[in-house]
């Protein structure tokens, strides 16, 4: 038995926490920017639609890296996984100054090109939130890569450590720069990139230190091409149907900006407070990377499956719960953000729906499919996914909207159809046993332990390297003894 209950809790808890924060700093973004009016709120989840592209692109390429080390560890490679790490991390700071360049030079075209038709102030309030936060894609860039090199190995605690910090910086930033200096959506776009350069800073120190990415020895070129063309036939998938997938948003975004400003402000809050009842989905998704993509590598598929269903039942639960918390307190989370009384109306109705559907269909729709990429098995979600949001979340929404003439809730009804569509074949695709076959590796298999701070002899993330670390890793270190 690779990951036992006890490894896996010590797993999926941090990573818990760490989708937490992250929700928890989306809310109160929306919530600091809704002192600025229904305007800013509006300009700013605009913007956010744009990102949500950006990042998952950056998300494809730290998955590619993480299920490719996952599965080198599982068979024992150590080598491997710390020149897998370096490739990671070169190719994603390089990413990430393409994305800025792109930003600098193409956002307020970009902005205008998809969203011309909101209003003025909304435009503005996108454009100086857009113009700032380009900034902070070359330090997301390397910060979710090296998020994603720790998880690779079952080590969380860091990627929730760093969550927290990113998260306080991005609260007090907030407030200071937007409640203090009133300056609306740009204010919230400072406090964005100052956490996220702090933190990717002390990362970059933590691994320096660490041992994570030691000499690999004797390198060749034939090495490096050989493990980034694993990563990219990781990567590419991931990233196409990410990509659609985002562009998929936008497009129906333009749907909502249609509707007006109370649309977009009504999706913008509920679409914060959603993630509250979703993010143990996305807590399990991260965990599903290198609980399976270990155990194939290790040349247990068997194994694998098990494991992936007691992720998968534990999604379901916790899903459940917290669907059912966010049904129990709605008035009271709505009301945070003081919209007004017929925002708040829209918020109830798209929220309320959204605790039915997400309890059935969003952790199989969601959580599977990692678990098939950390497989390497990533052509079969891809097509699913592109299909399924083409068809129903994009289509059924235009047909709703446009040919129909209804509202901001037939939208959120044409994605709920899009889980269960996505919910029910990717079910049938992990009870067969053809993903199980997609591993990316070759040769021996040799016994390898699942938690990279296990193993006593040095190394990637082991105690010996730890305790060679600066002061900045010991307090890191401390934070996860």
């Amino acid at each position: 038995m690779m990951y036992t209950n006890k490894q896996l809790l010590q797993l999926t808890l941090p990573l818990f926490a760490e989708q937490f924060l992250i929700v928890f700093v989306g809310v109160a973004d929306t919530f600091m920017v809704s002192y600025a009016g229904e305007a800013a709120v509006s300009g700013v989840a605009l913007v956010d639609t744009i990102s949500f592209l950006i990042t998952a692109v950056l998300g494809a390429l730290c998955t590619g890296g993480a299920v490719v080390a996952s599965q080198y560890l599982g068979s024992g490679d150590r080598q491997k996984v710390a020149l897998t790490g370096r490739l990671l991390l070169g190719g994603a700071l390089l990413i990430g100054l393409v994305i800025l360049a792109g930003v600098e030079l193409l956002g307020a075209p970009a902005l205008r090109l998809i969203f011309g038709n909101v209003e003025a102030d909304v435009m503005q309030s996108a454009r100086d939130y857009f113009r700032i936060v380009g900034f902070s894609y070359p330090f997301l860039a390397v910060y979710s890569a090296i998020t994603a090199l720790y998880r690779s190995q079952g080590n969380s605690m860091i990627s929730m450590v760093s969550s927290l910090v990113v998260n306080l910086i991005n609260v007090a930033g907030n407030f200071w720069f937007i409640r203090i200096m009133g300056l609306g959506a740009g204010g919230a776009a400072l406090a964005t990139a100052l956490s996220r350069g702090v933190v990717c800073l002390l990362l970059c120190a933590l691994v320096a230190h660490s041992g994570m990415l030691h000499d690999p020895g004797t390198v060749t070129l034939a090495d490096c091409r050989s493990l980034t063309g694993k990563m990219l036939r990781i990567g590419v998938p991931t990233g196409v149907e990410s990509s659609l997938f985002s562009l998929g948003k936008l497009l129906v975004q333009q749907l909502y900006a249609s509707l007006g400003t109370v649309a977009l402000a009504a999706n913008a809050a509920a679409g914060a407070l959603s993630c509250i009842a979703t993010l143990p989905g996305g807590a399990i998704s991260l965990a599903m990377l290198p609980v399976i993509g270990q155990a194939i590598g290790a040349g247990k598929p068997d194994e694998a499956r098990r494991l992936g269903r007691k992720l998968l039942a534990i999604a379901y639960v916790l899903m459940l719960g917290t669907n059912l918390l966010v049904y129990i307190f709605l008035p009271q989370l709505s009301g945070l953000y003081g919209l007004t009384a017929e925002t708040t109306a829209v918020v109830h109705d798209l929220l309320l729906w959204h605790c039915i559907f997400a309890s059935l269909f969003y952790p199989a729709g969601f959580c599977i499919p990692a678990a098939l990429r950390a497989a390497g098995d990533v052509r079969y979600p891809m097509v699913i996914s592109v299909a399924s949001m083409l068809v129903f979340r994009v289509g059924l929404s235009f047909v709703f909207v446009r040919g129909f003439g209804l509202g901001v809730v037939s939208i959120w009804m044409a994605i709920f159809v899009d889980w269960g569509f996505r919910a029910v074949l990717f079910g049938l695709r992990f009870h067969s046993n053809i993903w199980q076959k997609k591993k990316l590796l070759s040769g021996n298999i040799t016994q390898f332990p699942p938690f990279g701070l296990k193993h006593r002899s040095g190394g990637c993330g082991t105690p010996s390297a730890l305790q060679k670390c600066s002061r900045i890793h010991k307090v890191f270190s401390a934070l996860f003894a």
